[in-house]
């Protein structure tokens, strides 16, 4: 599975592998685990076709991302177990670094609201960037405290309808996000928020102006305008190289 043994012991504590059985392989953590259990939990993660409308009300967790040992992950491979999410794709070389869950984002009720790590939970992004978006007006919250936010379902729905990080995009093709924002941007598709814009921790694009280009060109594409790494050298006239 290409996972550390602490990995191996968070699976067998969630009940995602059972550690009962005569033909067994040892953990090296003083636990066995039944052949027929592992080829069982393999089992769930055969990638699935989910044939939806409303992918913008499901969230696309890539676990390369923050790794295994992150609670919103190992909770994941219980819903898929339970048929409550899908797996996207899943490369059994790799493991389980490779897997791509798709899941719906959870409900709430009008009056609690969802905080801004719940948010930032959902959305698969960090706490600061969902912040950022507040504090950029592109999120519509209530104020509760210094820096403690409320922001109910229907504003949180209808932001998601209309926006989308770079990260959710990268999962969803297994690429690098900078990169992804990079060529997006060389294509002619400007983001609404993010680092060159407004000073925002991730970039983020407008869903309807993804709608009609061939994202999957885009990222196989090789020439693009980078925002990172060396700029290029000119040559002065003694032939002597400087950086721009």
């Amino acid at each position: 599975m290409n996972v550390s043994i602490h990995i191996v012991g968070r699976l067998i504590k969630s009940q995602l592998l059972g550690i009962m059985g005569a033909r067994t392989h040892t953990t090296g953590i003083g636990r066995l685990i039944p052949l027929n259990g592992i080829r069982a939990f393999l089992a769930t993660l055969a990638p699935v076709v989910v044939e939806r409308d409303d992918f913008a009300e499901l969230r696309c967790v890539s676990y390369i991302q923050f790794g295994l040992d992150f609670e919103p992950r190992i909770n994941l491979l219980t819903q898929v177990k339970t048929g409550q999410a899908w797996v996207s794709s899943y490369d059994s070389a790799c493991g389980l670094p490779s897997l791509v869950v798709v899941a719906p984002f959870a409900k709430k009720s009008e009056s609690q609201g969802f905080s801004i790590a719940e948010v930032a939970a959902q959305l698969d992004i960090y706490t600061d960037a969902i912040y950022r978006v507040v504090k950029a007006g592109l999120l519509k919250h209530t104020n509760v405290a210094h820096r403690q936010y409320r922001i109910n379902e229907q504003d949180f729905h209808e932001f998601n309808c209309q926006y989308v990080f770079v990260r959710e995009i990268a999962s969803k093709y297994s690429c690098n996000p900078t990169n992804l924002a990079d060529k997006l941007r060389s294509a002619g598709i400007v983001p609404v928020h993010g680092p060159s814009i407004d000073n925002g921790l991730v970039y983020l694009f407008k869903r309807s102006d993804l709608e009609s280009i061939n994202i999957q060109e885009i990222v196989a594409a090789r020439k693009y305008a980078s925002t990172a790494g060396r700029r290029p050298l000119l040559t002065n006239k003694v032939g002597a190289n400087r950086q721009i």
